[in-house]
């Protein structure tokens, strides 16, 4: 029997047979390696997320290589299992989720938890879009070890957030047309956003006022209506991005709850630094106004 024809009849016994019964899924063998195509399509692939953990077919990488749009678009939350790796087929490809929900759930989230889980699971080189009213995209709450490269995620209230979450890793994506395309939430540690495009949302990246030891670098940070980022949590760095067209005259807005934030090497077209900030360093950043001397404190 072939590999497409087992997975098939895979996602075809869970349907039938029911998502808590293990006899559809005990003895289904393949390479942990396998497309949406092959599992029955966008219809099928939140039944499938939900059949996977504790059969032979967690730990895996299925690749959406459909346009899951319009009539096809996925209707209900996509809970990814732990130690799974969620794929497209190139940024912008023709790998796509896009989500018709009801309003404030979230598209893509990990299983509930009472603490904070080690989820080592990817999402890589994928389209994401919502639609509206409270949604998030990709919800990483209760989480740590989630790698989120080469995503293109928008049209959500929140684009990526998550409260009680460690070490997330986001590399090589864009975020835009959120209403706050980051939000890396309350009780949070070593988020890195690295060469990401954060832009055309209300606010482009917001740290809340328990997240801490975050780091932004290398990417760029425009056009959103609002600011560029807002920190207001303690020992965070924003270093080596550009920033244009964000709120006016503000970049960055330093509120008076954060602590310690440091702001090196960045590049400013115009807008500047709002600091009310206790301990902020300001040090190497360029600026198209007043000669750098705004944007500079050491």
């Amino acid at each position: 029997m072939s590999r497409t024809t087992t997975i098939a009849l895979f996602a075809a016994g869970v349907l039938l047979a029911g998502l808590s019964s293990p006899a559809a899924r005990a003895d289904v063998a393949h390479d942990r390696y396998y497309f949406l195509s092959e599992i029955g399509g966008c219809s099928r692939l939140a039944a499938f997320l939900k059949a996977v953990p504790g059969t032979v077919h967690a730990n895996a990488t299925l690749v959406i290589d459909q346009a899951c749009i319009a009539t096809s678009a996925i209707k209900e939350t996509l809970v990814l299992p732990d130690r799974f790796t969620l794929a497209g087929v190139g940024i912008n490809g023709e790998g796509m989720l896009q989500f018709s929900l009801p309003e404030n759930v979230s598209a893509i989230r990990f299983a509930s938890s009472p603490g904070v889980v080690n989820r080592m699971a990817t999402i890589r080189d994928l389209t994401i879009v919502g639609r509206c009213c409270g949604q998030t995209g990709i919800d990483v709450s209760n989480s740590q070890f989630v790698y989120i490269r080469n995503v293109r995620l928008q049209d959500f209230a929140f684009g990526l957030s998550g409260n009680h979450a460690f070490s997330i890793f986001v590399d090589g994506s864009t975020l835009h047309n959120n209403a706050t395309n980051i939000v890396i939430g309350h009780d949070t540690t070593a988020w890195r956003i690295r060469d990401t495009v954060t832009s055309q949302g209300i606010i482009g990246i917001q740290i809340r006022s328990t997240g801490r030891g975050h780091v932004v670098s290398g990417g760029r940070v425009e056009s959103n209506s609002s600011w560029g980022i807002q920190v207001a949590g303690a020992m965070n760095v924003i270093e080596n991005t550009w920033f244009e067209g964000n709120g006016g005259v503000t970049a960055i807005f330093v509120t008076g709850e954060a602590q310690k934030t440091r702001i090196l090497g960045n590049l400013f077209s115009s807008q500047l630094v709002s600091d009310l900030g206790t301990e902020t360093q300001m040090c190497f950043n360029m600026s198209f106004a007043n000669d750098s001397a705004d944007v500079n404190g050491c």
